[in-house]
């Protein structure tokens, strides 16, 4: 299996490019949000970029890791942006009211310039 998610550093942004299949084990989700939501309290109150290019749909159990993320983020004092949401993704976060939850930019660039 493809690697499922990258973190990297962009000025002093952190970096989670997603790589989320379509359909996934359970299992497989599981240790995948385990392992973000490690990486994200390994960096408290740092500034975080998600990046959705590589995503084409995302099921209620990656939605819910999208929202866990935000909430660890949120708790130790950082601040988050998504980006690259596809038109797909997009439709699917406003029929769900998540684009009022989280703060979208269209490129990673905006979303780290915003971020910082």
């Amino acid at each position: 299996m493809a690697q499922l998610f990258e973190i990297t550093e962009q000025e002093s942004v952190a970096v989670m490019a997603l790589n989320v299949p379509t359909e996934m084990d359970p299992l497989a989700i599981d240790e995948m949000m385990e392992s973000v939501v490690a990486a994200v309290e390994g960096k408290a109150g740092t500034p975080w970029v998600v990046d959705l290019s590589k995503v084409d749909y995302m099921n209620s159990s990656g939605l819910g890791m999208l929202c866990n993320i935000r909430n660890k983020v949120h708790r130790s004092k950082g601040k988050l942006i998504l980006c690259g949401l596809s038109p797909q993704m997009l439709e699917l976060f406003r029929s769900c009211c998540l684009e009022k939850l989280f703060a979208i930019a269209k490129t990673r660039a905006e979303a780290v310039s915003a971020v910082r």
